[in-house]
């Protein structure tokens, strides 16, 4: 595991659904990391598979 940031995004509206586009990045394992204005954070895995 590298430990790098791949991607940052900014959501300023509410939602319920995110969809992540992941055609450029390569097969594999992925974490990622939500964080809410309200200080709410949780993270979870994603596995990408090609």
């Amino acid at each position: 595991m590298q430990g790098q940031e791949i991607k940052r995004f900014k959501v300023t509206d509410a939602f319920h659904t995110i969809v992540i586009n992941t055609t450029d990045l390569d097969a594999g394992t992925y974490y990622y990391e939500i964080q809410t204005t309200t200080g709410y954070k949780t993270g979870k895995k994603m596995v990408v598979v090609k």
